[in-house]
């Protein structure tokens, strides 16, 4: 894998509408890079499968809701729930940017969590 095709990953739990055809769906966003998604729904969707998604990012100061359109890479059946793997279907810069905003924030809550963490006291 090349230096264009590593991006950071975090994990969250967002709400997100799945949209395929002529049918729609709810469904929980479980993690997000910059190049694609891993996506809990309660459909399953073939790889191939060009999907579009809505959903809410925190990112800095407000909240930015995303339409994007995606490719389904792969499919697993988890807990009578589709795990979905989406590559995003030509993004744009601001789409890019919002996502990006909310890896950064996912990652200073992570490091300031273990900072905090740090400085606790066992008993």
């Amino acid at each position: 894998m090349d230096g264009q095709h590593t991006a950071q990953r975090v994990t969250t739990n967002r709400p997100v509408k799945i949209i395929g055809g002529n049918r729609q769906v709810k469904g929980r966003l479980v993690g997000i890079s910059l190049h694609d998604a891993a996506l809990e729904s309660p459909a399953k969707a073939s790889p191939g499968t060009r999907l579009e998604l809505v959903f809410d990012l925190p990112a800095g100061d407000h909240f930015a809701t995303l339409k994007l359109f995606c490719i389904v890479r792969s499919h697993t059946l988890h807990n009578d729930k589709h795990l979905l793997r989406v590559e995003w279907d030509n993004p744009s810069d601001s789409d890019l940017a919002e996502i990006q905003a909310f890896i950064d924030y996912k990652i200073r809550l992570k490091k300031s969590s273990i900072r905090g963490a740090g400085t606790q006291t066992v008993p």
